[in-house]
């Protein structure tokens, strides 16, 4: 961990700080592993009320080393104080865009849950990195072999062949199809990319709803995050890099990567 000289301010700002943090909900779902966990627009908006109220703040920066991704979270306080720490993952041959801006976003989560001291997800008592152990041979009956020198058992008239079983048609069962689920749009589960916003929906005690168009047509996406939110009114009629996830059927905004090609967001 890289840190100031001193961290006295800061320590004691993140212990009153720790008091008021509560775990974040758990709103999102893992399809591969069935698991809950909570989106990075939810662990922000667990940590950063409580850490600015004691003039804390997060900042998470990007960095790239060969292979390697990698995220730096930071806090800083008002004192000037500061500790940091990097969280790197090594990047798949010939990684797209999208795959750069899923791991940065997965490094984040963890990332800034961890420096923070919160939960958010599922605790599998390290299931998930558990090989279950292969399963032993079963032993071959013991058959005792006859003693050497004795007298072999009369020869018996050999007994009439029984007529062969006539074959039976082996009954193949058919193959079950499972069905994918149908939604109203047709972007991927995990999908990052540009889109154009046409219109935002706020309902009072629901996520806020925004209409866009991108490469895999119309769609609407969801976000209880309020500032996403405001950035997509500020973008209706024009363009924004959005990194979108589908959870429960509806997609779900991750995060904001631009408000324009080029152009990075705020947070």
């Amino acid at each position: 961990m890289q840190r100031s000289d001193t961290i006295g301010e800061l320590a004691k700002a993140l212990a009153a700080a720790n008091l008021e943090i509560v775990n974040p909900s758990l709103d999102a779902v893992n399809p591969h592993f069935k698991s809950r966990y909570a989106s990075l627009g939810a662990i922000i908006n667990a940590v950063r009320l409580p850490l600015a109220r004691h003039g804390i703040s997060a900042v998470q920066t990007v960095s790239t080393d060969g292979g390697a991704v990698g995220v730096t979270t930071t806090l800083l306080h008002a004192s000037g104080e500061w500790m940091a720490e990097t969280a790197m993952s090594a990047l798949p041959d010939r990684a797209t865009v999208q795959q750069l801006g899923s791991v940065i976003t997965y490094l984040r989560r963890y990332a800034l849950a961890s420096i923070t001291g919160i939960v958010g997800e599922d605790d599998d008592d390290g299931n998930a990195t558990t090989n279950s152990a292969p399963r032993s041979e079963a032993r071959k009956p013991f058959k005792p072999q006859e003693a050497r020198g004795a007298a072999s058992a009369p020869a018996t008239a050999p007994k009439a062949a029984k007529p062969a079983p006539k074959p039976v048609a082996e009954v193949k069962p058919n193959p079950v199809v499972q069905e994918k689920p149908i939604y109203a749009d047709s972007y991927p589960e995990d999908y990052t990319g540009v889109f154009d916003v046409l219109r935002v929906v706020c309902r009072p005690g629901k996520p806020h709803a925004i209409q866009v168009d991108g490469d895999y047509g119309t769609a609407w996406l969801s976000t209880s995050v309020q500032e996403y939110a405001d950035l997509a009114k500020e973008a209706i009629d024009d363009r924004m890099h959005i990194h979108v996830e589908r959870v429960n059927g509806t997609l779900e905004v991750m995060e904001v990567i631009a408000l324009k090609p080029d152009t990075e967001a705020p947070f």
